[in-house]
């Protein structure tokens, strides 16, 4: 169920709609302020983003340094957090996490301007934009984990808001670049929106694709030229060579299991395994694009989400901050299912930091939670929850859209622009390319089994 209501039966007021934004703008920040405040710990992602900062600062090439592996965008956030530290004397731990702590009270703000301009009642409204201003996923990754991707997912929210706002407006000329834009800051601090780009294209009017492409695309390529021109090679090798950590998803589970079967832990996994994943994910990915042509003209959100759930179920190297991708769309729809997923990657974070950078969780407090085989078990578990979550979220949303299809051929763009035989000819296509991706993945399964065997034995 996608938790969809009726239209409210009371308008809102303006100074209802003020007084809730202030609300959820304080809830917002108090939440996240206390804990960047208090912890006084710079470890993990922080430690890196000081060394880069300083690095920026002195001029220095900071795809070097090993240690950035994304467009240059977001460098000089890096700056500004080490100069407004010395200037104000405040710990770098917590100059570098407000950005992500801002970036989540525009989320929280823009996600209640949504839902009150949906159809959303007054309660469900003020129910689901809670749920991102006090979703422990979101809280960790900004104030505890302090990593920048918190930034995206104003940003993602604004651009799928701007493109279904321009389905219904009359100055499309103005809001289709605008999404576009939007996208493509998002790009530009971190490359996972690009898999996005090829869906708001998709849903986008065909006239307007080269314009729209061209704008999402165009923030990272300025921003990268200057490496691209001068500092190829080793730009290149670090933004295109980066596969991310083995912290959740199925091989998490190999590790976790290790960790509590005997006593071991695994730090780095089969990079055999890594690649196979990729290439599975990709598949995926490419086979879900395909499917793009059945789904009904009004699903681009539902669309959104497939993206980073298919990546959470088969890629390898899933790290904590990428947890937050699925959630302010799936809120925005009003998904039930985020809620259950909050809770499976909530508890798979909680107990990941305990065994593997407790300071990122506790700081300079004393832990709550040991280091030691119980809790990893419980980290394998939680990962396998959050593999469920994905695995039947995604199955729920091809389901009920080619159930759709199926029912109201007219509601897809496919039974609109081509003849019932050209869909037979596409659909039976389709169904190749399936067969294909299913061989590819039992190659996998075997390869991971071997692995899981080796590792657990």
């Amino acid at each position: 169920m996608t938790g969809e209501e009726t239209l409210p039966s009371r308008p809102w007021t303006t100074g209802t709609r003020l007084g809730w934004n202030l609300a959820l703008l304080s809830l917002t920040l108090v939440v996240r302020l206390i804990p960047a405040w208090a912890l006084q710990t710079e470890v993990a992602d922080i430690e890196a983003y000081h060394d880069l900062g300083r690095s920026v600062l002195r001029g220095d090439n900071i795809y070097a340094l090993r240690l950035f592996h994304y467009s240059p965008y977001s460098q000089f956030l890096l700056a500004w957090a080490v100069r407004i530290a010395d200037a104000t004397g405040w710990r770098f731990d917590f100059v570098v996490k407000l950005p992500s702590i801002l970036a989540d009270c525009g989320t929280s703000l823009l996600l209640f301007a949504v839902l009150s301009r949906s159809g959303a009642t007054r309660k469900s409204a003020l129910f689901w934009s809670l749920a991102w201003a006090l979703n422990p996923v979101a809280i960790l990754s900004s104030a505890f984990h302090g990593n920048m991707m918190e930034i995206l997912p104003v940003l993602i929210l604004a651009a799928y808001y701007v493109l279904e706002a321009a389905s219904r407006s009359h100055d499309r000329d103005l809001l289709l670049p605008l999404s576009a834009l939007l996208l493509g800051i998002a790009i530009a601090v971190r490359p996972y929106p690009i898999l996005l780009l090829p869906i708001f294209l998709f849903f986008g009017r065909v006239r307007v694709i080269p314009v729209f492409a061209f704008l999402a695309l165009l923030p990272s390529a300025l921003s990268s030229l200057p490496y691209f021109l001068h500092a190829r090679q080793v730009f290149l090798r670090e933004v295109l060579g980066y596969q991310g950590m083995t912290d959740f998803g199925w091989a998490a589970v190999i590790r976790a299991m290790s960790y509590a079967l005997h006593d071991k832990k695994i730090f780095s996994f089969d990079q055999q395994a890594v690649s196979d994943s990729q290439r599975l994910f990709l598949g995926a990915y490419s086979l879900f694009l395909l499917t793009l042509p059945f789904f009904r003209t009004s699903s681009l959100g539902r669309a959104l989400l497939i993206p980073p759930l298919l990546f959470f179920t088969l890629y390898t190297n899933v790290s904590a901050q990428y947890l937050i991708w699925v959630l302010p769309i799936a809120l925005a729809l009003r998904d039930r299912l985020s809620l259950f997923y909050t809770a499976a990657a909530t508890a798979a974070m909680v107990l990941f930091y305990s065994i593997y950078q407790h300071e990122v969780l506790y700081g300079r407090f004393p832990r709550l939670l040991p280091d030691n085989r119980t809790v990893a078990l419980a980290y394998a578990l939680a990962n396998i929850a959050l593999l469920a979550v994905c695995c039947y979220w995604v199955f729920r949303i091809l389901r009920e859209e080619m159930g759709f299809f199926l029912r109201e051929p007219g509601t897809s763009s496919l039974a609109r622009s081509l003849p019932p035989r050209f869909i037979r000819v596409y659909t039976g296509f389709v169904s190749l390319c399936l067969g294909a991706w299913l061989i590819q993945l039992v190659l996998v399964a075997r390869r991971a089994w071997h692995v899981a065997a080796v590792t657990l034995s």
